[in-house]
């Protein structure tokens, strides 16, 4: 069960933030799209200019401008060896307009990057120092983001499962008690996922399953807009059901929920989300007959 995969949940974020803009909706998401696609400019110079030319001709007041940069910020989860910009741009503007959050958010995707070119300790220690300064400063609406970059961490680049359970659980403290059900289910999700990898399926399925009722829940109450990115978060959670239950040889189950995440990935057009849904019916398939996978892992 890769986690890496799993900061997709992190689109999520964006429910959270939208409502907190006076700007139409339509407004922020061309705003929103258009600095996304810029992200992907390995020209830093020239992404950067563009980003400002757009923020500066998009209507939105400064205070929206930081907010949509912060909001960006959690949404794209995927750091590149060119991905500075974003951070920089959030670092620049914050302090431009003395938001902590931004400068602290602009420090913790700086401390992510380092993983990309291979630099683990160097990034471990700059992210211990965020998450100490947020705590310190009281910054309790970013607190379970960086929590969550910790157990992630903690994971995929270490295997040291007791930390991320720690920063796991911090984060689903954090966001429960400011009422954040995204990051809060997210995070049930990736306690499912270490004690997953640690061997312990019971407590596994019981976190995983805790996450995939709320989120469940969430996709039934929300406005159409938000769909796209609920199917998906919800994909993850069945495609994790289902490969706690295939690692448990309880294959039926397994496939029933597996179908159920090719059927959530596919109403989020996540493509993605589909090849490893079809990876875990590989699995059950497998497990159930051994040698008849091959065409189930196209």
């Amino acid at each position: 069960m890769s986690s890496i995969l799993l900061w997709c949940a992190f689109f999520l974020g964006v429910l959270h933030i939208q409502s907190l803009f006076c700007a139409d909706s339509a407004t922020i998401n061309t705003v929103r799209s258009g600095i996304i696609r810029l992200l992907d400019v390995k020209n830093n110079a020239v992404a950067k200019d563009s980003i400002d030319a757009i923020l500066s001709q998009s209507g939105l007041k400064h205070h929206e401008q930081i907010m949509l940069l912060k909001s960006i910020a959690q949404e794209t989860r995927t750091p590149r060896a060119h991905y500075f910009i974003l951070p920089t741009t959030l670092i620049e503007y914050g302090e431009e307009h003395h938001d902590q959050e931004a400068i602290t958010l602009g420090y913790s995707l700086l401390a992510e990057n380092k993983y990309v070119v291979g630099q683990t300790v160097e990034a471990a220690q700059a992210m211990v120092s965020v998450v100490r300064q947020a705590e310190q400063q009281g910054l309790t609406t970013i607190l379970p983001q960086l929590y969550m970059n910790m157990a992630l961490s903690a994971l995929d680049y270490f295997s040291d499962y007791p930390s991320a359970l720690r920063y796991a659980h911090k984060a689903a403290s954090v966001a429960q008690n400011i009422g954040n059900q995204s990051y809060y289910s997210f995070a049930l999700n990736v306690i499912g996922d270490a004690h997953y990898r640690s061997g312990n399926l019971a407590k596994a399925e019981e976190y995983s399953r805790a996450s995939l009722s709320l989120r469940v829940a969430m996709l039934r109450g929300a406005e159409s807009s938000q769909n796209d990115v609920l199917h998906s978060a919800c994909g993850w959670s069945y495609h994790n059901v289902a490969l706690i239950l295939c690692s448990a040889k309880q294959c039926d189950s397994a496939w029933q929920y597996a179908q159920k995440s090719v059927t959530a990935f596919r109403q989020a057009y996540d493509t993605v989300g589909i090849g490893m849904a079809y990876k875990v019916m590989a699995s059950i398939k497998h497990t159930w007959h051994n040698g008849e996978a091959k065409r189930y892992s196209a």
